[in-house]
């Protein structure tokens, strides 16, 4: 596997600096997925001084890599509402039980979104599509949190 040199924040546009970084991210999207999993958590790691949980997906999503806290921090969880009688969907209220296996709490969404240099991040984490283009925005979120000026268009529905 290869390793990452991680700075603080990305170089401003137009530098060498920037592209240095650009060329490693590149670089570092060639790898097969497991070492891209391994990159982006240690990124994620080193940047918060938290775990993360990045996994790849199985099956028809062997491509994917989800992105969110490890479970024992997934402690948000829908509850049924006292005296809901339904299983209606407005009837559960989301509530930090504590337990986990279940959703980011808002702190976590946060702090994701912040690493990553995203606006948000849903509770279920962030999901990265089997592309060497999505894979290559992700490294470079995780080790500047900025896509760097990479892009990756979705082209499904």
């Amino acid at each position: 596997m290869k390793t990452a040199t991680i700075l603080p924040f990305p170089a401003t546009p137009s530098t060498p600096a920037l592209e240095a970084q650009r060329r490693e991210v590149s670089a570092l999207a060639e790898q097969t997925r497991n070492e891209i999993v391994k990159t982006i958590r240690t990124a994620l790691r080193k940047r918060s001084g938290k775990p993360w949980s990045v996994t790849g997906g199985t099956g028809t999503a062997w491509g994917w890599i989800r992105i969110s806290a490890p479970p024992a921090r997934r402690t948000l969880h829908a509850r049924l509402k006292a005296g809901a009688a339904s299983t209606n969907p407005d009837d559960y209220e989301l509530v930090d039980t504590g337990e986990p296996d279940g959703n980011l709490t808002q702190a976590d969404c946060l702090e994701l979104a912040r690493l990553l240099g995203l606006e948000s991040v849903s509770m279920q984490g962030e999901s990265v599509p089997a592309t060497t283009a999505f894979r290559r925005v992700a490294i470079a979120r995780a080790l500047f949190g900025s896509n760097l000026g990479f892009e990756a268009d979705r082209d499904w529905d």
